[in-house]
């Protein structure tokens, strides 16, 4: 603890130590121990992992596949337990419901979600179920938490889950965080 002026922490840890006792003197040892993370009486500040936990607005830009260079904008919520809910603004060019998925934590500040969504076809009296789409995305969470940058890759898959050629591509995310205000 040499490095740590201890005076921040209770008498049980450093007995010894004489308390300083003007205000300015509390003010300014309050401030150091606030700054590495202690309170009063020694209690450290519960530490908070960055989390994906809450909305965000996402770009998407498709750089292959049959997307590619569609102006596409996502809005995901992420719950705490890992599920997932994803809209775009093309689900209505088809009607499509939105995007349902997971995530995980891969490291740090790293995190990969799977999401999937349902796509239809038109009939002669409105749509039908044609298949799924499956969207997989590796996201690297800023310093502050509020923005995300990603990589992301898509396959569409027919009615009997088989993969449709030429139906696949990749392309980057870029998410803020929807902060209320």
């Amino acid at each position: 603890m040499s490095s740590i002026d201890d005076s921040c922490l209770p008498r049980s840890i450093a007995p010894d130590r004489p308390r300083l006792h003007t205000l300015g003197q509390q003010r300014e040892i309050g401030g150091r121990c606030e700054a590495i993370g202690l309170r009063r009486g020694g209690a450290r500040r519960p530490y908070r992992r960055p989390s994906l936990e809450g909305g965000w607005r996402a770009h998407v830009t498709f750089l292959s596949g049959p997307l590619k260079g569609v102006p596409y904008q996502f809005l995901i919520t992420y719950a705490a337990g890992g599920g997932m809910v994803e809209s775009s603004n093309f689900d209505e060019v088809p009607p499509v419901p939105p995007a349902y998925g997971s995530s995980g934590r891969t490291g740090p500040s790293n995190f990969k979600s799977t999401y999937v969504f349902f796509t239809t076809r038109p009939v002669s009296k409105g749509w039908t179920y044609a298949g799924v789409g499956v969207l997989n995305e590796n996201i690297s969470l800023s310093r502050t938490g509020d923005a995300y940058a990603s990589s992301i890759s898509y396959q569409l898959f027919d009615a009997a889950d088989k993969p449709l050629a030429g139906q696949s591509g990749t392309g980057s995310v870029s998410a803020s965080r929807i902060i209320v205000g």
